[in-house]
């Protein structure tokens, strides 16, 4: 080998090892970032099923009874809305849908009603969480979205 050429494989890495660095991480991050909008997107398909189902299961065995006493929409709402914030509180890891943690306060958090579509009642959940850019590396938070969010329409089951 050359004298001249001893050195050149090291300067080399040495130019190509940031750009490496940053293309994985820009993988990683974006991989954690599809994660979590396919959670919230599941959180939401879960939580609008459960508004959609929960009089007809709660009434059923009242109704053998000779007893129906459907769900009101307040409850069904105040409900869908506790199980979609517990559920993505416990499982999104790069955003929250808690208005406190969320760096951006624009409309953040967990809405459901009940909606009327083509003379049915329907449920509607939407989901907005916030990303929370306390551990990110200042590369990688230009390139991830501030805010995911899903929004599902389910009839309701009478």
């Amino acid at each position: 080998m050359k004298a001249k050429q001893r050195g050149a494989s090291m300067v080399e890495f040495a130019l190509i090892l940031p750009g490496f660095l940053l293309l994985m991480c820009l993988v990683i991050y974006g991989g954690m970032w599809m994660y979590a909008q396919n959670t919230l997107n599941e959180i939401a398909r879960n939580s609008v099923r459960y508004g959609a189902v929960e009089a007809a299961a709660n009434t059923q065995s009242d109704v053998e009874y000779g007893e129906e006493q459907p769900a009101s929409n307040t409850i069904r709402t105040k409900n869908v809305i506790k199980v979609a914030t517990e559920a993505a509180n416990e499982s999104l890891i790069l955003y929250s849908i808690d208005t406190s943690k969320a760096t951006h306060k624009d409309n953040l958090g967990a809405k459901a009603e009940v909606v009327t579509v083509n003379n049915e009642d329907s449920i509607q959940v939407e989901l907005k969480a916030g990303l929370i850019k306390d551990n990110l590396p200042p590369l990688i938070d230009g390139f991830l979205p501030n805010s995911i969010s899903s929004k599902m329409i389910m009839r309701i089951e009478k």
